[in-house]
């Protein structure tokens, strides 16, 4: 026993038959597919040759490999219990053999059984082999070759008629036959008889022969061998449906995108909350408070309330836009398409401005290196990096691309073999990479500039350790010391992730980066910077 695989010619001239009535039906030839959708189908097809069909001969089975049927069929009705791969041998319970196509199916067999090149004037004499869609098969042949003759001249071209009479005499000569048995009475011996699907005494069953020879071509059905000591037995299997297998959740990146989408909805939550957190504290303070230290909502409230594992998480899904192309799903109205479109000049410059994120992260973690220079080119880099990664973005978008290459290999003999069909390629690492490359040198550059800029590194007065990092090397605190004291007004201190509340005689200070109170005298003071601010201790 052995499996016939299908001839690469025959799978090159299919190749091309798709190509070109897909081709046929653009994306804005909206009257094409109307006309290609209007084409009948029929759910269930059960043509049979015309020398077991005219005697309506009784099916006993039509499997080598499964002993005769207990009760005859006619196989008028199509054939029954054919060889296949899935179908146990049950005696007593015959399965129906069908042909199951659709439109593409329709086409194809319609151009290479010939009728394209030769079309009959009635299409009766081909239809009179469905006995149970004859009237069907009139409508859909009629307009089928409306269609291929209207839309698709070009494969009625004398080379590629040349060329189906090549293919359709190649598959001819490989002898691929249907088989039944079958008893001329009831008292009559078993026998075994088989023909050709393309017989050539009978061209006017081309047409469904092909019907069922191009689920071979589509890996729906197999052409196995039989190979004896007196001679061979080619035989076409019954139609295989396709397996059909949940998806392991694990193997499904949506799920990761999920995780990603609810971080940066996270992040974007609670730099609102502490968004308003600010304005009630700049209007509880009657608008005492350092407009500049406002501007560190990113470098030192994002970092304070929301960490940075989840500022990288939303950086990173930003360089990840931005190192994709978009493909998007179109729809004419008849037909579904993909479409790469460049991105909106809106949505680069959103995403350009969410790698600032990525470039404040790394700037906190330097912070015990570069200290008091990070308050000079922290600002000018960080519009720098946007500023080219939006032009890079705008000026060469990422393009999708697609491979059509089919390649299997085998995993486990007789147990598994794993098929790729083609791969879409909608994100290149190489953009992803240059993004940070190009963050990188930025820094870098930024850095050693600032240092032959300002020379001798100054020093910050804010010595009080309730003060985050960020806070100590980015706020300003010009005029915020008093008789020795440091005042820091409250809505800084609540960027600085210190909450308060001030009482009668009192104020009370919770850190969330201690989870600590503090409690501390109300100094009053004459200025109201004094009154509406908290003084911090060392």
């Amino acid at each position: 026993m052995v499996y016939v695989a299908v001839p690469v010619s025959v799978t090159c001239l299919v190749r091309d038959i798709v190509e070109m009535v897909r081709s046929s039906m653009g994306h804005d030839d909206i009257i094409a597919q109307a006309v290609y959708l209007k084409i009948s189908t029929v759910p269930t097809s059960l043509p049979v040759p015309t020398k077991w069909l005219q005697p309506n001969i009784n099916s006993f089975g039509g499997s080598p490999l499964c002993p005769e049927q207990s009760a005859p069929k006619r196989v008028g009705g199509g054939f029954s219990s054919i060889l296949a791969y899935d179908l146990s041998c049950i005696p007593a319970s015959p399965v129906l053999c069908r042909s199951v196509w659709n439109r593409q199916t329709l086409w194809i067999s319609f151009v290479l059984s010939g009728l394209l090149s030769s079309p009959p004037s009635n299409f009766r004499s081909i239809c009179g082999y469905d006995l149970k869609n004859i009237d069907f098969c009139l409508v859909y042949l009629s307009q089928t070759l409306s269609f291929l003759q209207t839309y698709v001249p070009q494969l009625n071209s004398t080379a590629m008629t040349t060329t189906y009479t090549e293919i359709h005499h190649l598959v001819q000569s490989m002898n691929i036959e249907f088989m039944v048995y079958t008893k001329l009475n009831s008292t009559a011996p078993l026998q075994l008889l088989h023909t050709n699907v393309l017989d050539p005494s009978d061209p006017n069953f081309y047409f469904f022969g092909w019907t069922y020879m191009i689920d071979w071509v589509f890996n729906n059905r197999e052409v196995i061998s039989f190979q004896g000591d007196n001679g061979n037995l080619t035989l076409l299997t019954d139609y295989q449906i396709p397996l059909a297998q949940q998806v392991q959740p694990a193997e499904i990146t949506t799920n990761f995108v999920r995780y990603c989408r609810a971080g940066v909805l996270y992040v974007t939550f609670m730099m609102l909350c502490l968004s308003f957190v600010l304005v009630g504290y700049m209007v509880v303070t009657k608008g005492e408070f350092e407009g500049y230290n406002m501007f560190k909502l990113d470098r030192v409230g994002g970092i304070v309330w929301v960490g940075r594992p989840l500022l990288l998480l939303r950086s990173i899904t930003a360089l990840c836009l931005l190192s994709t192309g978009e493909l998007g799903l179109e729809y004419s109205g008849y037909m579904s398409y993909f479409t790469a479109t460049p991105p909106e000049w809106y949505k680069v410059l959103l995403g350009a401005w969410e790698i600032a994120w990525f470039v404040s992260v790394v700037d906190d973690v330097f912070l015990v290196v570069t200290q008091e220079y990070a308050s000079v080119y922290a600002n000018p880099n960080s519009f720098l990096v946007c500023t080219l990664a939006a032009l890079v973005s705008g000026i060469a978008p990422v393009e999708v691309t697609g491979l059509v290459n089919k390649q299997c290999s085998i995993v486990q003999v007789d147990f598994q073999v794993v098929c790729t069909s083609g791969t879409i390629f909608i994100g290149q690492i190489q953009r992803f990479a240059l993004l940070i490359g190009m963050m990188t040198i930025c820094s870098t550059i930024s850095l050693a500039i600032t240092r032959l800029y300002v020379g001798k590194k100054p020093k910050t007065p804010a010595t009080s350790l309730l003060l985050s990092i960020g806070a100590k090397y980015h706020f300003t605190h010009g005029n915020r010391i008093i008789e020795g004291v440091y005042y820091l007004d409250r809505a800084s201190a609540a960027l600085n992730g210190i909450l308060t509340l001030r009482g009668k005689s009192y104020m009370v200070a919770l850190d969330v980066k201690l989870w600590r109170a503090f409690v501390t005298p109300d100094h009053g003071g004459n200025t109201l910077k004094t009154r509406q601010s908290y003084p911090l201790p060392d």
